[in-house]
C-alpha cells in the first residue's frame, strides 16, 4: 500500500509541473505586459507567441485614450466563466449516468466538479464587479446574466452543503443529481441571457461573426483558456481520487464499527456463562 501510494503521488508531479508553468506563463503574459494596443499586422502566431513571452499581454485603450489596465482581468474572469460552464456540462452528464447506474465513479467525477464549478463560479462573481466597475461604472446591475450567475453559484452551493450535512451518502447523491441535472438549463440561459433580455454585457462571439481581435489578445486569451482548463482537468483528478479515499475511509470506519459491536456483543454474552459456570 505504502509503495502504491508514493508511486501514484510520484506520478502527479509531471502534471503538477506543466499545469504550474502553464499558469505561470498566464500570469506572466498578462500581469507584467506594457505595450500598448498594437495594429492588425503579419505577424505569425509563433513569433507573437515569444513577443508576448517577453512584453506580455497588450494593454487595452481606454474611450480617452488612456491605458485601461483593468481589462486584463478579462484574461481570467472570461476562461473562468468557460470553466464554470464545463463543470456544469460534465455534472450534468455524471448525474445522469448515476442514476441510470448508480455507480459511485460518476457521482465521484460529478462531486469533484461540482466543487470546482463553485471555485471557477465565485471567481467569475469577485472578478467581474472589479472589471465592471471602472468599466461602466457599476459593480452590479441586477441584469438577467448576473442575477443567473448567482443562482448558479447557489446551486453548486446547496449541492455541497447537502453532501456535507447528510449522513446517507447514496441519498445525498440522488439529491445532488437532480441539482446537477437542474444546473444545464440554468447555464443556457446565462449564455444566452443578454439576447434574450437585454443587459450591458456583450453579446456572445464565440463561433459567430463577430469583431476580430488584435492577433496578441487573441493569442493571449487562448493560451489563458488553455491553462485554465489544464488546470481545472488537473483539479478534477486530484479531487476525484480524493473522493475515492474518503469513500474508501468510511467505509472502514463502518466495518470497524461493526466489528467493535459484534465484538462488545460477543464479550457481553460469554461473561453471563462464566458466571453461571
Amino acid at each position: 500500500m505504502l509503495v502504491n501510494s508514493h508511486g501514484r503521488a510520484a506520478s502527479l508531479w509531471p502534471s503538477f509541473a506543466v499545469v504550474a508553468g502553464l499558469i505561470f506563463v498566464a500570469i506572466r503574459i498578462v500581469f507584467l505586459g506594457r505595450a500598448p494596443v498594437p495594429s492588425q499586422g503579419t505577424h505569425g502566431a509563433g513569433s507573437t507567441l515569444m513577443e508576448l513571452l517577453r512584453e506580455g499581454v497588450p494593454t487595452s485603450v481606454a474611450a480617452n485614450g488612456e491605458p485601461n489596465p483593468v481589462q486584463r482581468i478579462f484574461y481570467f474572469h472570461v476562461p473562468s466563466a468557460f470553466m464554470t460552464f464545463l463543470a456544469v456540462g460534465i455534472v450534468f452528464v455524471c448525474s445522469i449516468l448515476y442514476l441510470a447506474t448508480r455507480r459511485r465513479a460518476f457521482d465521484r467525477v460529478a462531486r469533484a466538479s461540482t466543487e470546482l464549478g463553485m471555485l471557477f463560479c465565485s471567481i467569475v462573481l469577485v472578478t467581474g464587479p472589479i472589471w465592471a466597475k471602472p468599466e461602466w461604472g457599476h459593480a452590479w446591475t441586477w441584469e438577467p446574466r448576473l442575477n443567473l450567475t448567482a443562482i448558479l453559484w447557489l446551486i453548486f452551493f446547496g449541492s455541497i452543503l447537502v453532501r456535507l450535512s447528510s449522513d446517507n451518502r447514496d441519498q445525498a447523491a440522488r439529491f445532488c443529481s437532480a441539482l446537477g441535472i437542474v444546473a444545464l438549463p440554468v447555464v443556457l440561459m446565462i449564455y444566452k441571457s443578454v439576447e434574450l433580455w437585454g443587459g450591458i454585457h456583450p453579446r456572445p462571439t464565440i463561433l459567430r461573426n463577430a469583431p476580430q481581435s488584435d492577433l496578441p489578445i487573441k493569442i493571449g486569451f487562448w493560451f489563458c483558456l488553455a491553462s485554465f482548463f489544464a488546470l481545472f482537468l488537473w483539479l478534477v483528478t486530484l479531487r476525484t481520487r480524493l473522493g475515492s479515499l474518503e469513500e474508501r475511509l468510511e467505509d472502514l470506519r463502518v466495518v470497524s464499527d461493526l466489528s467493535a459491536a459484534e465484538g462488545s456483543n460477543e464479550l457481553e454474552r460469554i461473561e453471563p456463562e462464566r458466571g453461571t459456570g
